[in-house]
């Protein structure tokens, strides 16, 4: 899975990644500044990027929406290997 794979759905946009353990990564997000409202889910997602409910638990702890559509996100994902993870995010 690419590590840069983007979508954009109606109301919002995800992304894919891999991780384990606490994270904090930027990501691109269309529209955002940092007077943006965000709002973000994680879920695992099988290597065709499908969600479902994987046995690992998964926390956003920390949201920061930047100038230049970027959002700076932490959180953690509660397994010992990395994961394919897809982050959702709802822009306000």
């Amino acid at each position: 899975m690419s590590d840069s794979k983007q979508a954009a759905v109606a109301g919002g946009s995800f992304q894919a990644f891999r991780a384990h353990g606490v994270f904090t990564r930027p990501f691109s997000v269309t529209g955002v500044n940092r007077t943006s409202v965000v709002m973000v889910s994680l879920t695992e997602i099988s290597a065709e990027g499908v969600p479902f409910m994987g046995g690992a638990t998964m926390k956003v702890y920390n949201i920061v929406p930047h100038d230049g559509a970027q959002v700076e996100v932490r959180g953690e994902i509660l397994h010992d290997v990395d994961l394919n993870v897809r982050i959702s995010f709802l822009v306000a």
